[in-house]
């Protein structure tokens, strides 16, 4: 069994109920598998983080008072968003605790971006019910704040809006072509251009089509920079 205590006490929460954190990383394929028990999975838990999380990440940015209605709504969507929770949990080395079926395991449930973000709400939500509001806030600005303003210049930056609004090619058609996919289901990779015409403006690799198309979009935004 995972060493739940250990993961706490390393985050700095102090728990009253250690069941309900355990039931944070329980995915529904390992509790399907458990015969006669009353164990139950992550779902309930992550809905109610994802609206604890989103009222805390709200706050935060109603603080910044130089950001407009609209500038919030579009920082929140990218900060709550399912990229963006992975990213939080595999810095905090959630994925090493998420408790899978065996199905979910030979698969590399532990890598995939739905489970283990799925399993990042559901400890802010465990936080909530054992510890209150106050834990779960504190819990985010001392763990996933500074992750956010560390990485946003990088983590978080549009750079197909960023690409499209370059001066040299505003009014001109930007199209994002596939060239390559490989890998299995669980584990694809992407390989995407960016064109402008019949002109490969840049070239992108990731693990979906989304993140090889916003790499792409990167790296013809340095080779246009370079021009300048």
């Amino acid at each position: 069994m995972k060493n739940f205590e250990k993961l706490l006490s390393k985050l700095d929460i102090r728990f009253n109920d250690l069941n309900i954190f355990k039931r944070a990383f329980m995915h529904s394929s390992y509790v399907n598998e458990q015969k006669n028990t009353n164990l139950e999975d992550n779902e309930r838990l992550e809905y109610l983080g994802d609206a604890v999380l989103e009222l805390i990440i709200s706050e935060y940015l109603f603080k910044q008072k130089n950001l407009s209605e609209g500038e919030m709504s579009k920082l929140r969507a990218k900060y709550v968003c399912e990229s963006a929770l992975f990213t939080y949990a595999k810095k905090l080395k959630f994925n090493n605790y998420v408790l899978l079926g065996k199905g979910e395991i030979n698969s590399k449930g532990y890598n995939k971006p739905a489970i283990v973000s799925d399993v990042f709400e559901a400890f802010i939500a465990a936080i909530y019910l054992d510890q209150g509001l106050d834990s779960a806030k504190k819990f985010v600005y001392n763990q996933i704040i500074p992750i956010i303003e560390e990485s946003s210049k990088e983590l978080f930056i549009d750079y197909k809006t960023k690409l499209q609004e370059f001066p040299e090619l505003i009014n001109k058609s930007i199209n994002y072509v596939n060239l390559e996919e490989t890998g299995e289901a669980h584990d694809k990779k992407f390989v995407v251009a960016v064109k402008s015409g019949r002109k490969i403006l840049g070239k992108g690799i990731g693990k979906s089509k989304k993140e090889a198309e916003m790499k792409a979009a990167k790296n013809a935004l340095l080779k246009l920079e370079k021009k300048i």
